[in-house]
């Protein structure tokens, strides 16, 4: 036979190869649970906290500005995007709706060196007893720990990951959901499946809020007309 017939099937079934094996990587794990579409009632009690990574470039390129404005228009009116040094206050916060809102849905967002700071972030709420509905690590690394340890008081965790050869997100071995997002490290929080994925997530959660009791509505009538402690 002709080395030229030869040649050609082999090329063939080695791209062929190749195909079958880039489709299977991108998406893996569970898509988002199906929930009624959630009231924006409902939405009122999430709230939800996004913290970046580390280093300028970060916050030039990769910082989750897109995802603030996506969670605008589609109703999320309650987050705070900040620095891994806003951190002490973030907890503070949480604290407070916790407190103040019976029926309150925390949501704990970290990108890149920032998934590693929501970790921290859960372990110290756990120890309060302070539940957190959904943490999303967003193509996450993390210096001194890892993200091995899953806490009791998390309901659900989403690991999102690039498909870039530099800086790819760490494994998260416990996560209810992991998907991988066709870019490099800094497109992730940009990418338009991470953002309606980001949504869908978020739509779950607000749907698991309870409906609202007299007990319940009194307690955060009261609460809201506390005055604000002020710190020295």
């Amino acid at each position: 036979m002709n080395s030229h017939h030869m040649i050609r099937p082999l090329l063939g079934l080695c791209l062929g190869a190749v195909g079958l094996l880039g489709a299977g990587s991108q998406t893996y794990a569970d898509e988002p649970k199906s929930a009624p579409a959630p009231t924006t009632c409902n939405r009122d009690h999430v709230y939800v906290f996004m913290v970046n990574g580390l280093g300028l470039f970060t916050h030039v390129y990769g910082s989750m500005d897109p995802m603030a404005r996506t969670l605008d228009e589609h109703g999320y009116v309650h987050h705070e995007t900040a620095t891994h040094h806003y951190r002490w206050s973030f907890q503070d916060k949480i604290r407070c709706i916790h407190q103040s809102d019976s029926r309150a849905r925390i949501v704990l967002v970290g990108f890149s060196m920032g998934s590693g700071v929501i970790h921290s972030m859960a372990r110290n709420l756990e120890k309060e007893g302070i539940p957190i509905a959904l943490m999303v690590y967003l193509d996450g690394h993390c210096i001194c720990d890892s993200f091995d340890e899953r806490f009791c008081n998390v309901g659900r965790v989403v690991n999102i990951t690039s498909t870039g050869p530099v800086l790819r997100g760490a494994c998260v071995p416990h996560a209810d959901c992991s998907l991988q997002i066709p870019s490099f490290h800094h497109g992730v929080p940009k990418k338009e499946q991470t953002l309606q994925f980001l949504v869908d997530e978020l739509d779950a959660v607000a749907a698991s809020v309870p409906a609202p009791t007299m007990v319940n509505e009194a307690r955060e009538r009261r609460s809201s007309r506390r005055p604000a402690r002020t710190t020295a």
